[in-house]
């Protein structure tokens, strides 16, 4: 063999080695993104969660909002309805 063709494996052998080391840093770092997506996908499902979970209490909160709001409206009717036959009893108003 001549110092040319041994310089040539040399040469090849340390390419190898370096597309070797390449690849074996890149498969390390996809494995950390791989571990941070599925972190960031179990962050993003439980936030959705807390959302509906929120948005159904704002529901019930609605709800109860209107229940109470339209049982005030109908004392209130009832309480004008009393005060104008009050009125209209004692001859006040128009």
């Amino acid at each position: 063999m001549t110092n040319n063709d041994k310089l040539i494996r040399a040469n090849f052998a340390f390419i190898l080695f370096v597309l070797i080391a390449v690849c074996v840093n890149l498969n390390s770092r996809v494995r950390v993104l791989e571990t941070s997506n599925s972190e960031l996908q179990r962050t993003i499902q439980t936030q959705r969660d807390e959302l509906e979970k929120i948005e159904e209490k704002n529901v019930m909160q609605d709800t109860i909002l209107n229940k109470l709001n339209s049982e005030y409206q109908m004392r209130e009717q009832q309480r004008a309805e009393e005060l104008k036959e009050v009125a209209d009893l004692n001859g006040v108003g128009g």
